[in-house]
């Protein structure tokens, strides 16, 4: 064969267009080089499940069906015709036509008796095609022929080969720095030329979101997704997805490609967040009840959005951040286990993190149920040794002092440092505590008042065990105090994160962390309200009363009398 034919055959290849016409125009243009009396192209779908004809020459209609049908493919497993080996003929396998159904029902009876087959592979391997040219003699084909044949096989493999055309396509994209294929049967190929990345794994929220597009019968989709912190530089990625050509669906569905985020128009996250549901058709309200937030927040966030994007009303808002890829698909988002901001996905799977303790039925031991287990068990240790001591008056309020500073340090250093991301993982976690939550917070309140009793009936004796005793009531009180304000904090976090019922509103673009309910629990348990958040719904505001009688009462009655105590002690000295 001349170079110059090879080179007519490649030139053939390379030609844009639809996969279709290239691959007849190659069978074309190898007709004239290869004297064959019928050829078949097919490409193959995904896991082997068969083959799907591209071209043909000679064949008629029905022998093109019947090749592209499952008999087809297993005959072809069956002679081991599709591995990655050189062309080969019918007199190559141990079987005669009879023994083969494809040939004795639909080869045969067309008039064709030889063969030269080959499987089609690029070069990492992967499965693409399946092409057969046909004799009607039944004499083998010549060495000369066969050579002819494996030379052009790259050439072939790559004019029909799907994801060839996609990695083109991709390759326009501004920044493209990860990409998948999307497959039919739910599943997703690499793509030459990219990087794999984790947010485009095949059972991911973001290849869901991507496959929705398409399945709207769109072409060209573009939107964001989020990836780490929100207030990070790069707290979202742009998606790009390409769809394949319709006749080439069922071995492939289109392409989905990752770059920067650039040219958001100055748009917050919140404001992303908002647009996301604007596009879905929410109202105000709905979005305020879904993001947690008052309606008025989102009015004032619909306001700069309409000035960014220069748009009179929010319906052309709408139109023109579509346009644009300027939001994130928030019902995918959701289904994921991604809150808005968080770059988490499968809401029932691990966290990122890894850190959550498990045993073999999946149920989960929460990081406050072992910080309380283990502060309970280090007061008791306290208690015990202080009784063995010689000061058993003194045991149980060394003991309570003990185990709320060992609760209190353990839990906020955990706790302080973790960011919004860190904290909806913390959040899911102390979830399964909820109970546990409820019961410290009753006990720390009736524990403080024992102690103080304790503490008053024991400082009547003016010695230094009395007076021991009436400092560590007033500790204990303070522990207490500190206490409720903690898991208070904590509970606030599990509601926000986890309980679409209770909503609060901390008037800022980033998710809160846990020192921002830290604030809130504090700010209440000091001032019984806690400035620039609303509970924005009666749940969260019930709870929030709670809480601020709570601590009324501490405020009023343990603190006071712990105050009394000091002076009593003070004027008996």
């Amino acid at each position: 064969m001349s170079r110059t034919a090879a080179l007519q055959l490649a030139e053939t290849a390379a030609r844009p267009g639809p996969v279709r016409e290239r691959a007849q125009a190659m069978l074309d243009e190898l007709h004239q080089h290869i004297p064959f009396d019928g050829a078949w192209l097919a490409l193959a779908e995904p896991n082997g499940t068969g083959y799907r004809s591209v071209a043909s020459t000679d064949l008629d209609e029905s022998c093109v069906r019947y090749l592209s049908g499952p008999q087809m493919a297993l005959d072809i497993e069956r002679t081991g015709a599709d591995r990655d080996r050189p062309p080969t003929s019918l007199s190559d396998v141990p079987y005669s036509p009879r023994d083969l159904q494809t040939w004795a029902e639909c080869l045969l009876p067309a008039g064709f008796h030889e063969t030269l087959s080959v499987a089609l592979f690029e070069d990492g391997g992967r499965h693409v095609g399946f092409m057969t040219v046909l004799f009607r003699s039944a004499e083998p084909p010549s060495p000369a022929v066969r050579r002819r044949l494996a030379r052009l096989v790259p050439t072939l493999t790559s004019g029909i080969d799907p994801v060839r055309s996609l990695a083109a396509s991709a390759s326009v994209v501004n920044g493209a720095g990860a990409g998948v294929v999307l497959l039919p049967d739910h599943g997703v190929a690499s793509l030459p030329g990219l990087s794999a990345d984790e947010l485009l794994a095949a059972d991911s929220a973001l290849i869901d979101a991507a496959r929705d597009a398409l399945a709207e019968g769109r072409n060209y989709a573009s939107f964001l997704w989020p990836r780490g912190r929100r207030q990070s530089p790069d707290g979202y990625v742009r998606v790009t997805v390409l769809a394949c050509e319709r006749d080439l669906a069922a071995v492939s569905r289109g392409v989905v490609v990752l770059s920067p985020a650039t040219r958001l128009r100055g748009l917050t996250p919140r404001e992303l967040e908002v647009l996301g549901h604007v596009i879905e058709g929410c109202s105000n309200l709905e979005i305020a009840r879904a993001l947690r937030v008052a309606p008025r927040t989102v009015a004032a966030h619909l306001e700069h959005i309409l000035v960014k994007l220069d748009a009179t009303s929010r319906t052309l808002a709408a139109v023109r951040a579509e346009r644009a890829g300027l939001y994130v698909p928030l019902s995918r988002a959701r289904a994921g286990g991604v809150r808005p901001g968080s770059a988490r996905r499968g809401a029932s799977r691990h966290s990122a993190t890894g850190r959550r303790t498990t045993d073999r039925k999946g149920t989960v031991m929460s990081h406050l149920s072992v910080k309380a287990g283990v502060a309970a068990l280090v007061g008791a240790a306290v208690a015990a040794i202080a009784a063995l001591l010689g000061v058993p008056d003194l045991s149980p309020l060394l003991g309570w002092a003990i185990a709320a500073a060992v609760f209190l340090v353990w839990a906020w250093s955990t706790a302080w440092p973790a960011d919004p991301e860190r904290t909806r993982d913390l959040a899911r976690h102390e979830d399964r505590s909820r109970k546990l939550v409820d019961s410290l917070i009753i006990a720390a309140t009736f524990l403080s008042l024992v102690l103080v009793v304790i503490a008053l009936l024991r400082s009547q004796q003016k010695d230094p065990v009395g007076s021991a005793a009436a400092i560590l009531a007033v500790v204990g009180v303070v522990a207490a105090w500190a206490l409720i304000n903690t898991v208070y904090a904590f509970k606030y976090a599990r509601m926000y994160y986890l309980d679409d019922h209770h909503r609060f509103d901390f008037d800022q673009d980033e998710e809160p962390s846990y020192s921002d309910f830290a604030y809130t629990a504090f700010s209440i348990g000091m001032a019984y309200s806690a400035s620039n958040i609303t509970q924005s719904s009666t749940p969260s505001r019930r709870i929030a009363l709670a809480h601020a009688l709570l601590s009324y009462f501490f405020g009023t009655f343990v603190v006071a009398v712990a105050i009394n105590l000091i002076t009593s002690l003070t004027q008996g000295g």
